[in-house]
């Protein structure tokens, strides 16, 4: 019998194969463990059903809403709030069916300076801007609205990809319907509002574990837009005393949040 040869290393080591995103690699090992790297949600519930015990550090998440404005953002207000005072990098917004409101969000302590808004002129530049925002290295997060049809599995493949390249966190916002369809997302939350200070969370996919249903998220008072606006019509009596004083008029100033003057003396054309 002929004795069998040792194993011998291919000569071509850096072959197609290798090339492949999705291929673990013993020598990124460290890599990995960074890129896997948690933040706190601020939510005790929320962190206790989270891989790591809070947000992915980089990666896309995807959101399911009825429709915008159902409380997805004050789910993330501790998260802006932290990366825009720890970073020097972007939170960009890609597409969003509002202008954010920088009185009210540096009310919740979090610097708008930091934002970088992109209203794309259709939905092909879009996912273009997105991609390429993730992937820059120069955005700590991004939130982003895209048009479901240009949504393909493919399409969030590029993204996740991207998000992990630039070490990005990637929040996408998608209907209800679209937790159904396929995607590469590491999270996928669906939220509803049962109360006006709380919502309710139901994971749909998370990295290693099962889906959960059910988990209540209790909103601190001052996430609350009654809170806010009372903030913001106390600012409008200040800037009225202080644009159109009264002689002889000594009425006491309201007493006003720092944050909501500062932002608005210094963003009087974000709304």
């Amino acid at each position: 019998m002929k004795p069998i040869s040792p194993l011998r290393p291919t000569k071509n080591i850096e072959s197609p194969l290798l090339e492949k995103a999705n291929l673990w690699k013993a020598n990124e090992l460290s890599k990995e463990k960074k890129l896997h790297q948690s933040i706190t949600t601020s939510f005790a519930e929320l962190d206790k059903a989270l891989p790591g015990h809070g947000w992915p550090s980089s990666a896309l998440i995807e959101f399911f809403v009825f429709s915008a404005g159902s409380g997805e953002l004050k789910l993330l207000v501790p998260l802006l709030s932290l990366l825009t005072q720890k970073e020097e990098r972007w939170i960009t917004w890609i597409n969003p069916p509002f202008i954010p409101y920088a009185p009210s969000l540096n009310a919740l302590g979090i610097n708008t300076s930091k934002f970088l808004l992109i209203h794309p002129k259709n939905q092909d530049e879009a996912l273009w801007a997105l991609e390429q925002s993730a992937k820059s290295g120069a955005c700590s997060m991004i939130l982003a609205w895209i048009n479901e049809n240009k949504l393909s599995f493919k399409a969030t493949q590029r993204i996740h990809r991207a998000s992990k390249q630039g070490e990005t966190l990637t929040c996408l916002f998608r209907s209800l319907s679209a937790s159904e369809q396929p995607s590469t997302a590491e999270l996928r939350i669906q939220i509803s509002k049962p109360e006006i200070n709380q919502l309710c969370l139901d994971i749909k996919k998370r990295r290693q574990g099962w889906p959960l249903s059910n988990i209540l998220i209790n909103l601190p008072d001052e996430f609350s837009s009654q809170a806010v606006q009372q903030q913001l019509a106390l600012w409008r009596t200040f800037r009225e005393h202080l644009d159109h004083p009264i002689k002889g008029n000594n009425k006491k100033l309201p007493k006003l949040d720092r944050a909501v003057y500062k932002s608005h003396t210094n963003n009087t054309a974000a709304h």
